[in-house]
C-alpha cells in the first residue's frame, strides 16, 4: 500500500508491482507546488497504516484547504468511513479563556492504539480519531504558548501514545522531553526525559549520552534500569526494534544492540549520510540516509550473508540515452532569458522530445500533459531512459482538454504549447503563467494566436474589470514561434510601486506553494521577506537567499557570516 503526494492511495501486488486498486483521497485533481514539486493540493503526508484488513490514511495538511481522514477496505479500496470536518474547528488555546478557529494538520506517521487512530500534526500535539467511525476524539489547538508536541513515536504497553520533538542540546546536561498521553482521549499522563524513545514490553531511552533499557510504570514516574551503555545521543537520529535487537541510526552508521543486555551485536559505518529511518521486513533491515540512499542488510541467519554487510540489490537499468538534437531556437531563448530554474509546462505536444530537452539542459521542473493514459505510461518509460539524472525532472500527467488546468495560479516560468491549444485555452494558460517575466512560447504560431494574445499586451487588458490581466509584450522569433512575456500584476505592491499599499490581496486567500528554505538556514525564523520584481529576498542565519515569489523556487543563495535576521 502506497500513499502519494498526487492525492491517491495505491494498492500494488508485492511480487510484481501490478496495480490492484487505487483510490483518490483528495477531493479534486487541483494541484500546487510543494517542496519544489507539482503535487496535489491535498497530499497524503501521513503514509498508510494497515490494521485488521483496514487501510487508514489522510489527505491534506493545511486545515484551511480541507483535511480528510479515511478508513478503506484493504481488499477493494472501498470507503468504510471518512472524516472531512476536522479541518475547521473552534478550539480552546493554551491561553486561558481564549479560542481559535483552527484545524488538524496531518504530518507524520499514523499509529493505532486502544480504540484510537493517532494522527501526528507536526510539532503540535497529535490528534485522536475513533477507529470505529472516524469521530474526532481529541485535539489541541496549536499556539505559540503551547510548545508540547512533536511526531508520535510509539504506543506503549499501557495504551499511551509517546510523542516529542528532539531538540538541539546545548550542553551535556540538557535533554529533550517526550510526552505521555493516555488513549483514546489524549489525557495528559506523564513526561519522559529523552532525546529518543521507543518501547514495546520495555522502554529504550537515549538521553545524556546514554542508551538505557528500563521497566516503568504507566506514568513513567517509577523506573527500573535493566541496562545502560554509553551512546552519543546528540548524534542519534532514529531507533527501531527487531526480534532480538535495538537498532540505532546515527551519523553515517547503524548499530544493532542486544535487547536483553545492550551489548553491540554488529555495527556498520561509513554510510553516505545521516541515518534518517530504519525498517525491518522479511528478515531484512532497510536503512535510509539523508543522501537518498537505501541500504539493505540480511539477517544473520542467512548463511550467504556477511555480518553487517549490505545485501546486493538488482541494479536498475541506467542506460541513459542522449537527448536527440533539440530545439535550437528554444535553447537560445532560454539562454537569452537566463532561465535555468523554476517550472515549465509542455502542453499540446504528442511526444517527450521537448520536455526531455528542457529537463536535460536546465534544472526546470517540467510538467508534460498528455490526453491519453497509454501515452502517459509510454512517455514515462521513455523518459526513464532519456533524461539525465543531474538535470531537471519531468512529470507526465494525463489531462482532459475539456477540463480546466488543475494547477495553482502563476505556477510556471515557461509554457511551451501549440497554436490550437493557445487559441482554445488562452485564459487558462495566462492564469498559470508566472507574472513579471513568465514566458509563453507557441510553435509555428498562426495569426489567430497573435490576435488572442494581443489584448494581454494592453495596459488595461481585454476587460478593464479583470485586474489579473497585466501588460505584457509579444515577439515573433526567427523560427516562426510567437513568444509572450507576461508583465507584472496590475495593482501588486513592488519596490518601485507608486503607492505603498497592495491593491490585490483580498480574502479569501488560497495557498499557491510551500517549501524551503527551512530552519537550518533561517535560524528558526527570519525577517519578513523583501519582494522585488517577482522575487522574495530572505535574510536568514548567515544566509541570504532569493526565491521566486510565485512558485518558491530557490534562485540563488549566498553564505554571509554574521548575517542573522
Amino acid at each position: 500500500y502506497v500513499a502519494s503526494d498526487d492525492g491517491f492511495v495505491y494498492c500494488l501486488k508485492s511480487t510484481s508491482g501490478d496495480l490492484i486498486w487505487k483510490f483518490r483521497a483528495a477531493p479534486s485533481a487541483r494541484q500546487l507546488i510543494g517542496n519544489g514539486r507539482m503535487i496535489s493540493r491535498w497530499p497524503l503526508r501521513t503514509g498508510i497504516l494497515v490494521q485488521d484488513n483496514i487501510v487508514y490514511t489522510t489527505a491534506g495538511m493545511w486545515p484551511a484547504e480541507g483535511v480528510f481522514v479515511y478508513a478503506l477496505d484493504a481488499q477493494t479500496g472501498n470507503v468504510k468511513w471518512k472524516n472531512d470536518t476536522s479541518g475547521t474547528l473552534n478550539q480552546p488555546t493554551a491561553s486561558r479563556g481564549a479560542y481559535a478557529i483552527t484545524g488538524i494538520a496531518p504530518t507524520g506517521y499514523l499509529l493505532a492504539g486502544p480504540e484510537a487512530l493517532v494522527v501526528p500534526t507536526g510539532r503540535s500535539i497529535p490528534a485522536s480519531y475513533s477507529l470505529r467511525d472516524g469521530r474526532l476524539l481529541a485535539s489541541v489547538a496549536p499556539s505559540y504558548q503551547n510548545r508540547r508536541g512533536g511526531p508520535a513515536v510509539c504506543i506503549d504497553p499501557h495504551g499511551s501514545v509517546i510523542f516529542g520533538y528532539p531538540r538541539e542540546r546545548l550542553t551535556g546536561k540538557d535533554y529533550s522531553v517526550h510526552y505521555v498521553h493516555q488513549l483514546p482521549n489524549m489525557t495528559q499522563f506523564g513526561t519522559i526525559r529523552a532525546d529518543r524513545f521507543i518501547a514495546d514490553d520495555r522502554s529504550f531511552v537515549a538521553t545524556r549520552d546514554l542508551i538505557r533499557c528500563y521497566e516503568a510504570n504507566s506514568r513513567y514516574t517509577k523506573v527500573k534500569v535493566v541496562w545502560q551503555h554509553d551512546c552519543p545521543s546528540r548524534n542519534l537520529r532514529c531507533l527501531a526494534l527487531s526480534a532480538n535487537a535495538l537498532l540505532l541510526g546515527s551519523d553515517n552508521q547503524v548499530t544493532a544492540r542486544d535487547r536483553k543486555t545492550g551489548k553491540i551485536l554488529w555495527r556498520k559505518g561509513k554510510l553516505d549520510g545521516y541515518v534518517q529511518s530504519i525498517a525491518v521486513a522479511d528478515e531484512k533491515l532497510l536503512v535510509a540516509t539523508d543522501a537518498g540512499t537505501i541500504y539493505c542488510f540480511r539477517t544473520a541467519s542467512d548463511p550467504t550473508s556477511t555480518d553487517g554487510q549490505p545485501a546486493p540489490l538488482n541494479p536498475v537499468d541506467q542506460d541513459i540515452r542522449p537527448v536527440e538534437t533539440g530545439d535550437l531556437a528554444l535553447r537560445n531563448l532560454l539562454k537569452e532569458e537566463e532561465m535555468r530554474r523554476g517550472f515549465a509546462l509542455v502542453v499540446g505536444r504528442r511526444d517527450t522530445t521537448l520536455a526531455s530537452q528542457l529537463a536535460t539542459e536546465t534544472q526546470l521542473q517540467v510538467v508534460l500533459l498528455l490526453d491519453d493514459k497509454d501515452a502517459v505510461q509510454e512517455a514515462r518509460n521513455v523518459l526513464l531512459r532519456k533524461v539525465q539524472p543531474t538535470g531537471g525532472h519531468v512529470s507526465v500527467q494525463v489531462h482532459d482538454r475539456s477540463t480546466p488546468l488543475p494547477f495553482a495560479d502563476y505556477a510556471f516560468n515557461l509554457i511551451a504549447t501549440t497554436s490550437d491549444v493557445a487559441v482554445n485555452r488562452t485564459a487558462e494558460l495566462h492564469r498559470v503563467l508566472r507574472p513579471a517575466g513568465g514566458i509563453l512560447r507557441v510553435d509555428q504560431a498562426t495569426a489567430e494566436v497573435k490576435q488572442v494574445l494581443s489584448p494581454f499586451t494592453l495596459r488595461k487588458g481585454p476587460d478593464p474589470s479583470l485586474t489579473s490581466v497585466a501588460p505584457g509584450r509579444l515577439a515573433t522569433r526567427d523560427d516562426a514561434s510567437l513568444v509572450y512575456h507576461r508583465g507584472k500584476l496590475a495593482g501588486a505592491l513592488d519596490w518601485d510601486s507608486k503607492t505603498n499599499t497592495d491593491q490585490r490581496v483580498k480574502w479569501p486567500l488560497e495557498l499557491l506553494w510551500f517549501g524551503g528554505p527551512g530552519s537550518k538556514r533561517t535560524g528558526q525564523g527570519s525577517r519578513p521577506p523583501v519582494a522585488a520584481g517577482g522575487r522574495d529576498f530572505v535574510i536568514g542565519k548567515n544566509h541570504l537567499m532569493a526565491l521566486d515569489a510565485y512558485n518558491g523556487t530557490e534562485l540563488w543563495s549566498r553564505t554571509l557570516p554574521y548575517l542573522y535576521r
